[in-house]
């Protein structure tokens, strides 16, 4: 198990690391303080 850094929130649901993972965690641990990214499936 390894701890991932979270960069930015990805369309609302998932978090984005810096090495450009997506992981999910519960929305009540979704930080406020972090850029919130979007864009078209697959990009």
């Amino acid at each position: 198990m390894y701890e991932r850094r979270a960069v930015a929130i990805w369309r609302e649901q998932r978090l984005l690391s810096a090495n450009a993972e997506l992981f999910t965690v519960t929305a009540a641990r979704l930080p406020d303080n972090l850029p919130r990214l979007s864009g078209p499936d697959g990009s």
